[in-house]
């Protein structure tokens, strides 16, 4: 391609680049309409461009190729002029679409027709290059396309030129020097291209347009980024005056509106048109206050209330004269501010003042600011009236805590408010203060620190009056304390009490117990049994009171210890047996195999749960069973065992039921009378339970019976570990002893043995108890047990606990039973004594005490005695000491089998029948002739429960029937037929044969016995 390069070519390139580069900086850099205008410099860059490789051509397809290039700057100039101009004017708003499609129509139209003329010839007809003093120009002859396009351009460039005119007039001089730059750089490409237009050029077929647009769009580009010439354009003021929610009014002298803006009009609800020429006073009529203020003609301000039926709108109203240079009013400006918001906080920031101020009021609180510069306080009125002060307002805060803070806490309030102001900690203390009066009150300070740059500039805090409130809690402590001294007297009392009636209580239960073990005709036996079992009765109510004593003043304490479960059952049942037997009912205990047998548990108080359950579900229940069931709780994260009491007895109502659960409470009356009891066992039992996080739960159908039920938490324990727990020797190195818990040598004390290791005797050889007790019956009671199960004793007594040391040291006893409330001297006092010594260190203290309040027993053995005997005391109480302590324990008689089983193959175990009652033939012969007698009964029953058709054996009365001949069988051990008979009871299998087999060996048995009853 042939290229000419000219002056003329290369001066046009040159500044079509520089306009390429100042268009694309304003471009990045500008907003609307800014960017619109840098867009149709973006046109006339392309325009001068394309028009110098046009000039540097020189073959007509080269220059016709340009010239189609040419006009995608052209089509876009008036396009872009006329949207600058609008954009410019204000009138952005009527771009859309539609207008922005209509706008753009015809420059890409003529875009297309051009670059497709060769087909149409609607643009241009003719084409030719002309050479003009060394340039190769195009002469064509125009189409019809091409006058169109060229009417619609000046067309766009007049209605636009209008539009900058028209904002000429309208604006404020600072705008109108901005239009004036716009019109004359845009006058100059206009006047070049009308010369082209109509032949008056400097040279034939040169068109200058594209000279002067990039020269003037160069020079307003510079202006627009040396002197940011658009950054201020009067359409933006209109735009934020339009856009602004504050409404806006202007009105004329004579109170038309002429002007308003968007929110204006929304108040107003008018439109732009409607509310021109309106008058105000027409408008705003149902204001008074706006008619008033506006006839003033002055400037003013008041508050106007839009009122509809959902809600009300306030607004602030400013109105202001607008005045000439000749200070004549003209007109005035309205401004419409919503004020609802803030009006609404304002009123809720009033209530809640108002509210704090009242609650101040009530609560007696005060507000205070301290000045940490200058040590100033500022105080509220609620304040200076917790002070009483009268004319001051204000204080210096050391003068304040001289005057007002109790003497004693000054340095404490100091300390306080310096660590506040150095760590930005708050604080609250309570202080003793007086007021300007002088009167002493109680105060709560509270204090928190304000920082400012990480600095405390001042504390704010509050003041309250508590003088009520401390005199309240001084009360209270006064009556804490003394309840606690009531509650303390009460425990002593209970402690006297306890001891007072246990001693009597002792010589009647120990002398009965004695006497019904002697040769007694039937009535004095039954008269003898009746006061024992009297005083029992009175015994166990003492019991009950007492442990209820221990319960209500938090003194009772579980002691988990290794605990058989199925031996503690068995030893419940056999306690019970007697009275259930009397009533012909059954009790039965079910364990299931799940639960282990040995646990870690407070043996003591679930026997005494279970001795009131089972004791009540015997005393309620007539006819039927009574069943303990033991089990597994399913579910649970630590080990849990249920245990239910469960009876076909008399049942009790639902109305009845949490009655039953309190203190000296039975069903009714009718109940009291003829079951009798106090009504604590089931108290004590769900209160003890309640230590052990627990509680009693019941089931029952009046006429059906009940079942009581608990839980308990319960560790199970290995039989190594059982055996270590108890001291035996397992044969590992493990410690060894008898089997007794260890508990002498716990206190420190020198010269205390163990049970292990003390001196044992011959029961047979003369030994010396030392009896040191004040109560004489007591003394006796204890002589004539010890006579009776050792006639080698020899008893010293001493009256008090002064004597009782004399007495030791003179004689020398191998054992002691020592009193412990004795006069002169305790048995505390005289154990310390005697251990003292060198011949006490060794010799065994027994305490025997009616107390049982909580840390008796600990207490005597803190003071040195070897262990503890509570009153009343009986005889197989002391034969169990004496035996521990003194002679050991004896060998099984030589019926009884090694491990103290019972045997299968022995008849009748008199060894162990008799030890059992230490050997008394008085009892021995009363008790084999009533065991005759329910043996026949049993025989003839079992021969008619086998002397039936296979089909219609009665398991269940076979069971029942085997559980009473057992009970017998245990009575008098016999032993075989004890076996057998269990045999029976534990049935697991319907064969009649077996069954019939079972049935004839135990009716054998139980011939055998009859037949030589008489001579055992």
């Amino acid at each position: 391609m042939d290229i000419n390069v000219n002056v003329i070519a290369v001066s046009l390139f040159v500044a079509g680049v520089i306009s390429a580069i100042t268009t694309t900086i304003i471009f990045l850099r500008a907003g609307r309409p800014v960017r619109t205008f840098a867009i149709m410099m973006g046109g006339v860059t392309i325009w001068a461009l394309a028009y110098s490789f046009e000039l540097a051509s020189t073959n007509i397809e080269t220059v016709l190729f340009w010239v189609k290039v040419e006009y995608i700057g052209i089509s876009l100039i008036p396009a872009f002029w006329l949207i600058f101009t609008l954009q410019y004017s204000g009138y952005d708003s009527y771009l859309d679409r539609k207008i922005r499609a209509l706008i753009f129509f015809v420059p890409v139209a003529t875009l297309l027709i051009v670059w497709t003329n060769e087909w149409h010839q609607l643009h241009y007809t003719m084409s030719s290059l002309i050479e003009t003093d060394g340039l190769m120009l195009l002469n064509f002859q125009p189409g019809i396309w091409y006058l169109f396009f060229t009417v619609t351009f000046y067309c766009y460039l007049v209605f636009g030129t209008i539009l900058l005119v028209r904002k000429y007039f309208k604006v404020n001089p600072l705008y109108r020097k901005q239009i004036r730059v716009i019109l004359i750089g845009t006058f100059v490409p206009w006047l070049a291209n009308m010369l082209y237009l109509s032949d008056i050029k400097p040279l034939d077929y040169l068109d200058l347009t594209p000279f002067t647009f990039v020269v003037t769009g160069i020079l307003i580009s510079l202006g627009l980024l040396r002197y940011k010439l658009f950054e201020i354009v009067p359409f933006a003021k209109e735009r934020i005056v339009e856009e602004m929610n504050t409404g806006i009014l202007i009105l004329d002298s004579f109170f038309h509106v002429i002007d308003s803006n968007h929110s204006m009009r929304t108040i107003l609800n008018e439109t732009e048109t409607s509310i021109l020429g309106k008058s105000a006073f027409t408008m705003l009529r149902d204001d008074p206050e706006f008619i008033r203020i506006l006839e003033g003609k002055k400037e003013d301000s008041f508050e106007y209330r839009k009122i509809s039926e959902e809600s009300v709108t306030i607004y602030e109203v400013f109105i202001k004269p607008l005045v000439d240079h000749r200070d004549l009013i003209n007109g005035y400006f309205l401004g419409f501010r919503d004020v609802t918001g803030s009006r609404m906080i304002q009123d809720e920031l009033r209530n809640a003042k108002d509210i704090l101020e009242e609650a101040g009021e009530l609560a007696k609180v005060g507000g205070w600011v301290l000045d940490v510069q200058s040590n100033r306080l500022e105080m509220t009125e609620m304040t200076c009236r917790i002070f009483e002060f009268r004319d001051e307002n204000t204080k210096a805060l050391d003068d304040a805590i001289e005057k007002y803070i109790s003497k004693n806490s000054r340095a404490q309030l100091r300390a306080a408010i310096e660590s506040a102001v150095k760590t930005n900690q708050s604080y609250k203390l309570e202080l003793p203060a007086s007021t300007a009066t002088g009167k002493k009150i109680w105060i709560a300070l509270f204090g928190k620190p304000v920082m400012e740059h990480g600095k405390c500039v001042r504390l704010v805090g509050s003041v309250q009056d508590i003088t009520l409130r401390k005199k309240a809690e001084k009360e209270l402590l006064d009556s804490k304390r003394m309840a606690e001294s009531a509650n303390q007297a009460k425990s002593e009392f209970l402690a006297n009490m306890s001891h007072e009636i246990r001693t009597p209580l002792n010589g009647i239960i120990g002398f009965s117990d004695l006497l019904l073990k002697t040769r007694l005709n039937e009535v004095q036996k039954k008269y003898m049994s009746t006061v024992y079992y009297s005083a029992k009765s009175l015994l166990d109510i003492l019991n009950d009171i007492l442990d209820l004593s221990k319960i209500e003043a938090g003194r009772m304490e579980l002691y988990p210890v290794v605990t058989d479960l199925h031996l503690l059952c068995s030893k419940v049942r056999e306690i019970l047996q007697y009275q259930a037997e009397q009533k012909e009912i059954e009790i039965r205990i079910n364990i299931s195999e799940e639960v282990p047998q040995k646990l870690v548990l407070d043996e003591l108080r679930i026997r005494q749960i279970l001795m009131n359950l089972l004791g009540n579900a015997v005393k309620f229940t007539q006819k039927g069973y009574v069943e303990l069931i033991i089990g597994i709780v399913n579910g649970s994260d630590e080990p849990r065992i249920r245990f239910s009491v469960k009876d076909t007895g008399i049942g009790i109502s639902e109305e009845n039921q949490e009655k039953i659960f309190q203190a000296f409470s039975q069903v009714d009356g009718s109940v009291t009378r003829e079951f009798g009891g106090t009504g604590l066992g089931l108290a004590i039992s769900n209160r003890i339970l309640k230590l052990m996080k627990s509680t009693l739960s019941l089931e029952s159908v009046p006429g059906q019976g009940s079942t009581f039920s608990f839980e308990i938490s319960a560790v199970p324990v290995t039989e190594e570990d059982a055996l270590v727990e108890t001291g035996i020797d397992t044969g590992d190195g493990s410690p060894s002893g008898n089997g007794k818990t260890v508990r002498r040598g716990e206190t420190g004390k020198p010269g205390l043995q163990t049970e292990s290791s003390r001196p044992m005797i011959n029961p047979d050889q003369k030994f010396t108890v030392l009896l040191a007790e004040d109560n004489e019956t007591n003394r006796f009671l204890l002589k004539v047990i010890l006579k009776t199960l050792y006639p080698n004793v020899q008893c010293e007594e001493a009256v008090n606990g002064e004597e009782a040391v004399e007495k030791f040291l003179k004689v020398l006893p191998e054992m002691i039973f020592m009193d412990v409330q004795m006069p002169i001297m305790s048995g505390y006092d005289a154990t310390e004594a005697i251990r003292r010594s060198e011949a006490g260190k060794e010799v065994t203290i027994i305490a025997c005490t009616a107390g049982t309040m909580k840390g008796e027993r600990e207490k005597c053995l803190e003071a040195g005695m070897d262990d503890y005997l509570s009153k009343p005391v009986t005889r197989e109480e002391v034969k169990s000491i004496v035996d521990r302590w003194l002679i050991g324990d004896m060998d099984p008689d030589e019926d009884t089998t090694a491990d103290g089983t019972i045997s299968s193959e022995l008849h009748y175990n008199e060894g162990q029948l008799k030890k059992r009652f230490y050997g008394s033939d008085d009892i021995l012969s009363a008790l084999l002739p009533a065991a005759k007698q329910s043996l026949e009964e049993s025989k003839r029953r079992f021969r008619e429960l086998s002397d039936v058709e296979d089909s219609d054996l009665n398991l269940d009365e076979i069971r029942k029937t085997a559980h009473k001949v057992k009970g017998t069988a245990l009575s008098v051990s016999f032993d075989r037929l004890t076996f057998l008979a269990r045999g029976l009871e534990n049935l697991d299998r319907d064969h009649p044969e077996y069954v019939k087999a079972c049935l004839e060996k135990t009716i054998d048995e139980i011939q055998y016995l009859l037949d030589n009853i008489s001579s055992l």
